[in-house]
Parts: structure tokens; sequence; C-alpha cells
């Protein structure tokens, strides 16, 4: 392996890494060090501010992301640009009392040092970068299994998981109509839908 030289272009938000050595034609795996931030702005990776009904005086605060088009670089290093794809390999270490969510489902769930878990999910579809998604924070939620037997699932502040009832039964429906419609299966095994209070693109 080669270590690389890193350079930032804030910019053009691109990352040039240049190696001591030229590199061969093939296959290449780059491991990458980073630290991220949860940004302010309803961009990346970002803080959303919520209260629980449990304490309505006290602000808490859940992570979640917005990366369409172009923000999944504010959160991770990738390729983020609609038309480069790729699969995404998820896995969290938050808060035992938290809701982790990311666009498939959970393979493993283990408890590592102090109150934290480890959230291992499963690996994506090859996709572009802007459909990543992964949440943290504390959830109520309501679900059913539509009849192609995708598991479906709304998520909601706590203690309004029944607020979530009429959503949850419109996606039932409504997934196996575009099935029919389009002649193209939703392809995940599983779809959430979540109420964030803090987000850029109004819903």
């Amino acid at each position: 392996g080669q270590d690389a030289t890193v350079t930032f272009a804030e910019a053009d938000e691109t990352v040039t890494l240049e190696f001591p050595l030229e590199l061969p034609v093939g296959e290449a795996a780059i491991d990458i060090a980073y630290t991220g931030i949860i940004s302010e702005q309803m961009r990346g990776f970002y803080r959303c501010k919520y209260t629980h009904p449990d304490h309505p005086d006290e602000e808490r605060y859940a992570a979640v992301t917005q990366f369409e088009a172009a923000d999944a670089r504010r959160a991770l290093p990738c390729w983020d640009e609609p038309s480069h794809k790729a699969s995404f390999d998820v896995v969290f270490v938050v808060p035992k009392s938290k809701v982790a969510l990311s666009n498939m489902n959970v393979v493993s769930t283990e408890e590592v040092e102090g109150d934290l878990k480890r959230v291992t999910f499963a690996q994506t579809p090859v996709m572009s970068s802007y459909l990543l998604a992964f949440i943290v924070g504390e959830f109520d939620h309501v679900e059913a299994t539509d009849e192609n037997g995708v598991l479906v699932r709304v998520y909601t502040p706590v203690g309004k998981a029944e607020q979530g009832r009429f959503a949850l039964d419109v996606a039932v429906k409504t997934l196996p109509f575009y099935k029919d419609y389009f002649s193209v299966a939703y392809p995940l095994p599983k779809m959430d839908l979540i109420a964030i209070p803090d987000f850029a693109a109004g819903a």
C-alpha cells in the first residue's frame, strides 16, 4: 500500500489524493480515515431540534441527512455526483436509547462499550450517493407489511405514533399499486417514512 498526500479544494468541494508511485492498472482499494461534522445547515449530515413529551422544556437533537443533489460529500468522502454510483455499507455506533435508521434493514445489533450499541445495516444496491440516508434520534413508529412482503414503517416524534397511521395505510396500498402500474417492484426489503422537524425540502 501507499500513503497519499491529500489536498483540499474547498471552493470546488473536491479532494485530490496524490500517490508517490504510479498506481497499476486494475482494481484498487482506498482506505480513508476522516472526521466528519454534524452540520447546522440542513444539508449533509445535520442536527434537528425537537422536544420529548416527558421533558417538554428540554431541547434535544436528532442527526439526519439531506444529500440531494450533491451534499453527501459534506458527510463522507465519495464520488458525489448522481452519475457515479456505488453500494454503501452503513455501520453506526450510537447510544442504546436512540433509534438508528438507514436505507437498508438491520442485520445485527450488538452492545459495545458504555451505553452504546453497534448497528450494522445490509449493503445497499448500487445507487447514487444522494439517495443514501441515515438518521439517529428518539422516535416511535407504526408498521405493517404490504401484499408483496415489504415492511413499511412510519416513524414519528415520541408519543405520536398513531398520527402516522394514515401515512402507513396509504403507503402499504401505494407500493403494490406502483408495482403493477410500472411493472417494477420496490427494490428494497423495507421502507421507512419519517417526519423530520427541520428539513430544507419542507417535507
